[in-house]
């Protein structure tokens, strides 16, 4: 409401939310544990990264405790951490490799929830993540394998094509136009949009 109505209250109130989860540890990684973390991650960061940007109220303390938050108990591109488990670990822990086995919602909500945070957090590794998985390329030198997606085969194809965009378009809450002027995703994402 704060993007729409220009009314501080919407933004404090925003503010307010974003504090309340940011002594978060743990999110429960059982059932789908990608798709129940992806689901809340998503809403969360967009919502966080409009915030952030057009709003100069929320604490540079609170922020980062947020950003802490996201990828508790800390961020890492070559490993998991250690006291990662069921029990410990926030969204980023239980989204980072999506869902491979299914494709489909359970898969690309986690996926979409990990390209937002990796634009919120200005971290480059972890949104091209996300895009290389999007796009069936393998994962970036420097970063942790993960299961090439979303073809079951792990590789770019008409049938990776066809099944890619239109879930891609809709679960990132994007239009068409959106995905066309983003010239990475462009070609591979959409290769049949008019």
């Amino acid at each position: 409401m704060w993007a729409i109505t220009g009314d501080k209250r919407h933004a404090d109130k925003a503010i307010e939310i974003f504090n309340a989860w940011s002594n978060l540890t743990d999110v429960d990684p059982s059932g789908t544990g990608p798709l129940n973390a992806g689901l809340y991650a998503w809403k969360l960061v967009e919502a966080a990264e409009i915030i952030k940007n057009t709003y100069d109220g929320w604490a540079p303390a609170d922020l980062q405790k947020f950003k802490d938050m996201l990828v508790y108990p800390g961020y890492s591109s070559t490993g998991v951490p250690a006291s990662v488990s069921s029990t410990n670990g926030t969204f980023y822990w239980r989204i980072f490799n999506g869902d491979s086995g299914r494709h489909g919602n359970q898969d690309m909500i986690a996926w979409r929830a990990l390209l937002s945070m990796g634009v919120f957090l200005d971290n480059r590794t972890m949104y091209e993540r996300a895009l290389r998985y999007f796009t069936g390329q393998p994962h970036k030198p420097g970063d942790m394998p993960y299961v090439s997606g979303p073809s079951p085969s792990g590789s770019y194809s008409g049938e990776n094509e066809y099944f890619i965009q239109p879930c891609t378009r809709r679960k990132s809450g994007g239009s068409k136009r959106d995905w066309q002027s983003r010239a990475p995703s462009k070609r591979i994402l959409q290769p049949h949009m008019p």
